[in-house]
């Protein structure tokens, strides 16, 4: 498993457009306090809203479906807060999209692949690979919206800590909606410290592919692939 992780960084480096330039900031974002702010202020009216709706019910994932729908009305409501950034951000070359498709798959699959040889049964079915499209398309909207905040890597380190942040502030509604909202979807919050450390190496991925590719649409579609299957080996199909 340390060996997969280590190999991981040199792999996506390898797999990247030769002919990526550098990322230069174009439509200005707000300031990390602000979009902070309105990180943890969708989170909140987004679970206020899944309250009485749950979009994503389809899914038919006990408690999965509740969390891709936050994820995707989270990430709509980012998307429309700031359309115009999000406009300029999307344009990509296919291949750089298909460099971090193909990336993020075969890194999925390694790491599930060695947990079902191992550990404990974590190979997607054919029934739980249906539902994938579905939640990889709530987790991108999720997700782009976090990189267009984010911008450039300009600075690694404190982009890094910023996007964990934002996930943070965005996971503390959920847990609020649990606890003291009675919303009954506890599953995500016991799952929290397994989450915790999912985020924190695929979003050093989802960094270096958007400093590699300089595409946040393909920062987005890596970190949705890795965050759509480890949900769909997470929750119980119901």
């Amino acid at each position: 498993m340390v060996g997969i992780l280590v190999l991981a960084g040199p792999f996506l480096r390898e797999m990247a457009p030769a002919t990526s330039k550098p990322e230069t900031a174009g439509a200005r974002a707000p300031s990390p306090i602000r979009w902070l702010f309105e990180v943890a202020a969708v989170s909140i009216a987004m679970v206020f809203v899944l309250r009485y709706v749950v979009p994503l019910k389809v899914l038919g994932l006990f408690e999965g479906d509740y969390l891709a729908s936050f994820f995707l009305l989270t990430g709509t409501a980012l998307l429309l807060l700031h359309p115009k950034l999000a406009q300029r951000n999307f344009p990509a070359r296919p291949s750089v999209i298909l460099m971090a498709a193909v990336g993020a798959l075969i890194l999925h699959l390694l790491v599930t692949g060695w947990f079902d040889l191992t550990i404990t049964d974590s190979w997607l079915t054919l029934q739980r690979w249906a539902r994938f499209p579905l939640f990889f398309l709530a987790t991108f909207f999720f997700l782009y919206g976090l990189e267009i905040l984010l911008g450039p890597v300009e600075q690694p380190r404190k982009r890094y800590v910023l996007d964990l942040l934002a996930i943070l502030l965005a996971w503390m509604a959920v847990a609020t909606g649990a606890i003291f909202l009675h919303s009954g979807e506890i599953l995500p919050v016991l799952l929290g410290p397994y989450f915790a450390l999912f985020f924190v190496f695929s979003r050093l991925g989802a960094r270096l592919v958007r400093q590699c590719t300089a595409s946040a649409t393909a920062a987005a579609v890596f970190g949705a692939i890795l965050l759509a299957g480890f949900c769909l080996v997470l929750f119980p199909v119901s």
